[in-house]
């Protein structure tokens, strides 16, 4: 993976799969160079209701997984340079077939994905680390012993989850850098990747100085910049001062209350933070607002969401 770096996440199939990937088109244009895709699942236990929403809108729009996976392809041979990741769950993969799924990951140079799922699915994983595919182990918050066997037990890369409601930290460790040292510590050497609650600067800045090899995490574009991301010159570079629309400020301080990114209607360009339109709000998800050349891309009026993910790109 080289240096600390963030994934963009992009939901697949609502409204369409031409939708998704044209916002997918939209990170790229602004200068991301990693990017992680869905497939949707009958049962995302792990998901917000949110995404859980989004993928029962398109499973029941396609009811099948080919039309994904031919797009994609055709997606990945129009732009062979990113960083091209997937998430799947284990009816994904078992209605697929591991076979036809490790043979797209192979023809996309996809090296990287996260497989949610016990029991049966870990075959599956096994053949797909065979195949040099990386599947990552998921350790929670307060760092079950299982899950640290495991991930010394397999060398995988490790998703270190942040999600803290309900758990007690183990022997006090709460902060990224307490749990990373103990799992270093305890024999995991593989990549540790800090995800969930990572909605500020700061908690980026903070995974990174902790040794995580990076995140996959919500926040806004400016507030990265602040953390050391860099972004290329031209369209994806950050201005000092966002350049705001009118009546745009109560809807703004409304969304902060709710956590939620900023929804406006089709046709109207958001600028936050870039004089291309790149940067926005954040807490629930990031929302990268387009440029104008691009900004029907989202049409809220329609059900449509923002796009959502964290920033992408190298710290120093």
């Amino acid at each position: 993976m080289g240096k600390f770096h963030l994934v963009y996440y992009i939901s697949m199939g609502t409204p369409t799969i031409e939708a998704s990937l044209e916002k997918a088109e939209t990170y790229l244009a602004h200068g991301v160079k990693a990017l992680q895709f869905d497939l949707p699942s009958r049962n995302p236990y792990r998901e917000t209701p949110f995404i859980r929403a989004r993928m029962a809108k398109a499973w029941e729009t396609y009811g099948g997984y080919e039309p994904f996976l031919k797009a994609l392809t055709e997606f990945r041979r129009k732009h062979p340079d990113f960083e091209m990741q997937m998430v799947s769950y284990e009816d994904v993969i078992l209605t697929i077939g591991t076979t036809r799924y490790i043979e797209f990951c192979k023809q996309n140079n996809i090296r990287t994905c996260r497989i949610s799922g016990d029991g049966v699915i870990e075959r599956a994983r096994m053949d797909m680390n065979a195949a040099g595919i990386d599947t990552l182990t998921f350790i929670d918050y307060n760092l079950p012993e299982k899950d640290v066997e495991f991930a010394v037990q397999t060398g995988r890369a490790v998703m270190l989850r942040n999600v803290r409601e309900g758990m007690e930290p183990r022997d006090g460790m709460v902060s990224w850098d307490e749990r990373i040292r103990f799992l270093r510590g305890r024999g995991v050497t593989a990549p540790i990747y800090a995800t969930a609650s990572i909605t500020c600067g700061a908690s980026l800045l903070e995974a990174k100085q902790a040794g995580a090899a990076g995140a996959f995490g919500l926040c806004s574009r400016p507030q990265a910049v602040r953390a050391g991301i860099r972004f290329p010159e031209g369209d994806g570079r950050v201005s000092p001062q966002p350049v705001r629309l009118p009546g745009t400020g109560a809807a703004e301080r409304s969304a902060r209350r709710r956590g939620n990114g900023i929804f406006l209607p089709a046709g109207r360009a958001r600028h936050l933070g870039s004089p291309s339109g790149a940067g926005g709000l954040v807490r629930g998800c990031l929302t990268l607002f387009p440029p104008p050349r691009v900004r029907r891309v989202l049409k809220p009026d329609r059900g449509e969401s923002p796009l959502s993910g964290c920033v992408s790109g190298p710290l120093p």
